[in-house]
């Protein structure tokens, strides 16, 4: 499974959100400056994407070979102010009712993904990695 796209249209966007991809996802753009995956249930996450600002995007993941829960680990802010403020700066809303979801929020330094070869992004693009929980509360 998974997606993989490369063609012209692709190659010019700055903004991309999926809503809808599954399994693996590679993305190669020398524009694409924000991508939005939040939504999207993915396995792993491999990019080129040079121009890269903003990566958002959930647990469970790989992203260039490291493990989201690892990063999760270290990064994972759960504060109910930052996770707010967080979603609040998102051009989609999450309703506030899916708050109690979401366990934490990590902002990771682009540089703690150690595997470049797989992950090529912007040196200070911003990754957001939402947690959920696993159970409902």
């Amino acid at each position: 499974g998974g997606l993989s796209i490369a063609s012209e249209e692709a190659s010019q966007l700055e903004q991309l959100v999926r809503h809808d991809v599954t399994g693996n996802f590679t993305w190669c753009s020398e524009s694409l400056k924000i991508l939005d995956m939040s939504s999207c249930f993915l396995d792993s996450i491999r990019l080129d994407c040079p121009s890269l600002e903003q990566l958002v995007c959930s647990n469970p993941i790989i992203i260039g070979g490291v493990s989201g829960s690892a990063l999760a680990e270290t990064f994972g802010n759960s504060g109910t102010d930052f996770i707010t403020g967080i979603l609040e700066s998102f051009e989609h809303r999450i309703p506030s009712c899916d708050l109690k979801l979401i366990a934490s929020i990590s902002i990771l330094p682009s540089h703690s993904i150690l595997n470049a070869d797989s992950f090529h992004v912007k040196s200070d693009c911003r990754i957001i990695l939402i947690t959920f929980n696993d159970e409902p509360p």
